[in-house]
């Protein structure tokens, strides 16, 4: 057994770490979550579909959970995590400076429709809600 003296000192400094990496991940579920009656009416989505929006996001960090873990083994798990973060802040970033300059030079230039293609998640549901009709 383990003796608390014989614990790493900086055992709460990387709890903190983690718990703020975890953070934004916590942020865009409620997000998420919070526009679910704007998404339901503007998609006219069924309940089933709301809930494939829903499951997506935990579904793709669920899938990437063991290779990660198996890159962080290989690599190094703090550098990973860095690595991690600084591609999830840089594409949140981008996505919140791009996406409406490139939605409204779309919806000037063409088709209504061309807004889809800023982001393919949103694409491929507004073409698979837009079938179901």
């Amino acid at each position: 057994m383990m003796s608390f003296a014989s614990l790493p000192a900086n055992r709460w400094l990387v709890l903190i770490a983690v718990m703020l990496a975890f953070l934004p991940v916590a942020l865009d579920m409620t997000i998420l979550h919070v526009a679910v009656p704007t998404l339901t009416q503007s998609l006219s989505a069924s309940g089933t579909e709301v809930l494939w929006i829903i499951d997506i996001y935990p579904c793709l960090m669920a899938g990437l959970l063991v290779p990660m873990g198996t890159l962080a083994d290989r690599v190094g798990n703090r550098r990973i995590l860095l690595i991690g973060l600084v591609i999830f802040g840089l594409a949140s970033v981008w996505a919140a400076a791009v996406g409406p300059l490139a939605g409204g030079a779309l919806l000037q230039h063409f088709w209504c429709g061309s807004v889809f293609l800023i982001n393919r998640s949103r694409c491929w549901t507004g073409l698979y809600c837009r079938t179901r009709r």
